[in-house]
């Protein structure tokens, strides 16, 4: 503001600016009180009864949104669009998956409930997304970009994630769509793996080339391409091989997931560049590039034993690609080495859902429907 600005001109200047910010403070705090007043009541099976906020996710079939209890306690609600009874038996299917299991890394379903074509699921509200702490350190940052975590965060981070697939695989469930994406933070900076409407079974067969074709299919459907393994791209197996390992389609995807934790990235959807000090730059991911040679990330950021770890759950050949409990031991050597602590898991709670009931009596009832 030029010197020559009268004082009380500026004064008032300053007075104008200060009740505009206050007057959009109160436009908000309204509106959240207006949200969580009127907006519809919905009960859920277990007893809780939530109203919507504001919408903040999407995706494909189904919106996610804030919701509160008459408490104001924060929770997040997956609205899923229904069509027709597979889309249900969909829901049921996912709603089970959560209530079959019982781990602190892996995201509970607090309640599930259906109106006409629409299926709401509750969840807790999770502060913020393991997509969202890596993109502020290497693509939001300052350039350069900085590491989003140490290498003990890391190892000890991707320890956690991999302790809940473990629990999955415990109970003959593979993810199938593990990535940065579908990690949230809880409250204590833990990860929490989420989104379990790809899950399967840990093995398929491909007798035949239509069950080929189909695994194929879903896996097009269900499974992020940068973090699909060779095994699951057209081509990768022939009718008669051996049964399909889901569980080290997970470790493959691990592999991925860590590799993005530290360079912000899957290594098939990412180049770095020789003259800009390593500069990650997104470009398309292809089946050229899964089944083409690793990217070479900056020296400087990991140790190469941590890179070593990264290529060897990204074992092209499915037979010689390491299992999960193979591949966790190998990250707590990694941990070990580093002076850290093997985080450990403490479990509440059995293989059993809320009611008590085993994952077959849910699926064959339509209780929530």
């Amino acid at each position: 503001m030029p010197a020559a600005y009268p004082r009380h001109n500026r004064n008032m200047f300053d007075l104008w600016r200060c009740v505009v910010q206050i007057t959009r403070w109160l436009v908000g705090l309204i509106n959240a009180f207006w949200r969580k007043t009127t907006a519809p009541s919905i009960e859920f099976d277990t007893g809780r009864s939530i109203r919507l906020g504001k919408q903040i996710a999407e995706g494909g079939f189904s919106y996610v949104f804030e919701a509160f209890d008459r408490e104001g306690i924060k929770y997040a609600v997956k609205r899923i669009h229904v069509g027709d009874h597979d889309s249900v038996q969909a829901c049921l299917r996912e709603a089970g998956v959560h209530r079959s299991l019982h781990h602190p890394h892996l995201m509970p379903l607090l309640g599930i409930h259906q109106e006409k074509v629409v299926v709401y699921m509750l969840f807790p509200h999770m502060p913020q997304s393991l997509r969202g702490v890596v993109n502020k350190s290497v693509f939001e940052s300052s350039t350069p970009a900085k590491k989003p975590f140490s290498e003990l965060k890391v190892l000890q981070l991707m320890h956690q994630i991999m302790s809940g697939v473990s629990a999955m695989h415990e109970r003959n469930y593979s993810h199938r769509d593990i990535k940065l994406e579908n990690i949230l933070m809880d409250t204590t900076g833990n990860p929490v793996l989420m989104d379990f409407g790809s899950v399967g079974p840990l093995e398929e067969q491909i007798s035949t080339r239509q069950q080929v074709l189909t695994m194929v299919e879903t896996a097009s459907q269900h499974t992020t391409l940068p973090y699909r393994p060779p095994e699951l791209l057209e081509g990768g197996v022939r009718a008669g091989d051996d049964a399909v390992d889901f569980g080290k389609v997970d470790v493959w995807s691990l592999g991925c997931t860590l590799f993005a934790m530290c360079f912000g990235a899957s290594p098939f959807e990412c180049e770095f560049g020789r003259h800009d000090g390593g500069k990650i730059r997104i470009v398309e991911c292809t089946q050229l590039r899964i089944l083409g040679n690793l990217p070479t990330p900056p020296a400087d950021w990991y140790s190469p034993l941590l890179l070593e770890t990264i290529k060897l759950f990204l074992t092209e050949d499915r037979h010689k690609r390491p299992t999960l409990d193979e591949a966790m031991v190998e990250i707590e050597a990694l941990i070990q080495k580093l002076g850290g602590r093997v985080p450990k898991v403490v479990i509440k709670g059995g293989g059993k859902d809320d009611d008590g009931s085993d994952l077959d009596a849910l699926l064959s009832s339509n209780r929530f429907v």
